[in-house]
């Protein structure tokens, strides 16, 4: 399996009990992922949170996220991504 360049997105949605989602990132590329693919072990993450990831080739060879971890603030100010004035979220 080859992984490419760490990326940044958001959850465009997530269904919890197939632990099945969506991503996208900042190209507006959509990557589907499975509830395993979150590395903090939660197996959930709620949608609109961004996240930083990479993509992999999938169990069919679609190319899928993986290594998905929500950024906080100031995570997400050093890899770049604006912050919303008002919430201070990414």
């Amino acid at each position: 399996m080859r992984a490419s360049a760490i990326r940044t997105g958001m959850v465009a949605d997530f269904d919890d009990p197939r632990g099945l989602g969506t991503l996208v990132d900042a190209d507006g590329r959509r990557f589907g992922f499975h509830c395993t693919a979150i590395v903090d072990g939660t197996r959930t993450i709620e949608v609109g949170t961004e996240v930083m990831f990479i993509t992999a080739a999938g169990h069919r060879g679609l190319m899928e996220a993986a290594g998905i971890v929500a950024m906080k603030p100031a995570l997400a100010a050093l890899a770049g991504v604006p912050l919303d004035e008002r919430s201070g979220r990414p």
